[in-house]
């Protein structure tokens, strides 16, 4: 029961952490820099978490891993187009 507990805290952390980071990117790709921060904060918090966990070895890897490659993968997409619309 505690194991499928922390994995399922551990899912929502990095759903939550990729997800927001995603936004916190698309929202300053599109100039509202302070914003993005806002989001930021509360992504790297989630993230923190996840990653704190992950050391520990509390969450399912194999979802973690894909989440956090799917959300780099988003942002090296948006960092292509911003150095190709400069």
């Amino acid at each position: 029961m505690r194991e499928k507990t922390l994995a399922l805290a551990g899912s929502g952390l990095i759903i939550f952490g990729t997800a927001i980071g995603t936004i916190g990117g698309i929202v300053n790709a599109v100039n509202y820099h302070n914003m993005a921060i806002d989001l930021w904060f509360f992504s790297n918090l989630a993230l923190l978490m996840w990653a704190i966990g992950f050391v520990k070895g509390w969450w399912n890897k194999k979802l973690s891993v894909e989440w956090i490659a799917g959300m780099y993968l988003i942002f090296t997409i948006m960092n292509i187009y911003a150095i190709a619309m400069r």
